[in-house]
């Protein structure tokens, strides 16, 4: 069903797969992690497709950076759906929960009972039939729902699955809570040449070859940079920038980095040689104070740049 459309992703399409057909009784979590582009979206949407497909309710949220500081909007994506059960719950937890959103005048409600009213909410909608909760980026929910989120995860009952996606490099509760993990890589060569013969079929061997050494199995990329290629033969631009989408999708890496690490990779950026010394003295004079090599720690993690102290210092970004 999803393989004709997902290319290269069978590993993972067995994992969700066996995971909502062997649902146990007390409910599964699974945690998908990965770059920017690389499908965990796609992913999500097979895993929804599969789960209506054998009855269950699916219950959404995903993260959303201009969001990030509204408390419980997250959350409130997730349960809005099914609010009209909220009445089967104890007083207690349903008030807590529908102050939560607003919905009802009173003190700010103990996050502990917020918390207990949606695993108790989501048990109550898992009796009738089981449930899928789908939750992307999970790295830009906002904190009170993102602790929510781990707490249901954590405590979850019943027949209810809950698989979220998250971009590697992150941190937060849902990461470190233990949570089987299925990370999401570039796909294998034979997938890439199938993708790039389905969204650029007009690619000579030479340019497809290209295009697959930069993209290095990304998704996004190899459906992106043939468009940006094509645009810089009729504009005159520098083959292989890269399109808006894709831009922006690793630019957003940069903007998370803490200030030193962003400041080293300007430098970097600017530097011709790639000379890590070079670099390391820039970053320091930017910095105002001395850094070492270990600025780049970040950075690295997330794959932003790749840093080489043997034999001659360099650094590629």
């Amino acid at each position: 069903m999803g393989a004709a459309v997902l290319v290269g992703r069978d590993r993972e399409i067995a994992v969700l797969a066996r995971l909502l057909e062997r649902t146990p009784p007390s409910g599964a979590v699974l945690l998908m992690l990965g770059d920017p582009g690389i499908g965990k979206s796609s992913l999500l949407h097979e895993a929804e497709s599969r789960g209506r497909a054998r009855g269950f309710r699916i219950l959404r949220l995903a993260g959303v950076e201009c969001e990030a500081t509204l408390p419980f909007a997250g959350l409130h994506q997730m349960v809005g759906p099914v609010l009209d059960q909220v009445s089967l719950l104890p007083r207690h937890e349903r008030e807590a929960l529908l102050a939560a959103f607003g919905l009802v005048e009173g003190p700010p409600p103990d996050p502990f009972l917020i918390a207990l009213a949606v695993v108790d909410l989501l048990a109550v909608v898992a009796a009738d039939r089981p449930v899928l909760v789908v939750a992307d980026d999970v790295q830009w929910l906002d904190p009170q729902s993102h602790e929510v989120l781990t707490f249901v995860g954590r405590r979850v009952a019943g027949p209810v699955v809950i698989i979220a996606a998250m971009r590697r490099g992150h941190t937060g509760s849902f990461l470190h809570a233990g949570f089987p993990e299925l990370t999401v890589g570039g796909v294998d060569d034979d997938a890439a040449a199938q993708i790039l013969s389905a969204h650029a079929p007009g690619l000579c061997p030479v340019e497809r070859r290209r295009i697959q050494r930069v993209a290095l199995g990304n998704p996004l990329a190899l459906r992106e940079l043939p468009i940006a290629m094509a645009a810089a033969r009729s504009g005159g631009l520098r083959p292989l920038t890269l399109s808006d989408r894709l831009e922006h999708a690793f630019a957003g890496r940069g903007a998370e980095l803490p200030f030193g690490a962003r400041d080293a990779l300007l430098v970097a950026a600017v530097d011709p040689a790639g000379d890590l010394a070079e670099i390391i003295a820039g970053t320091s004079a930017l910095c105002g104070e001395p850094v070492t090599p270990d600025v780049f720690d970040p950075a690295q993690a997330v794959g932003l740049v790749s840093v080489e102290e043997a034999g001659s210092p360099s650094c590629t970004l």
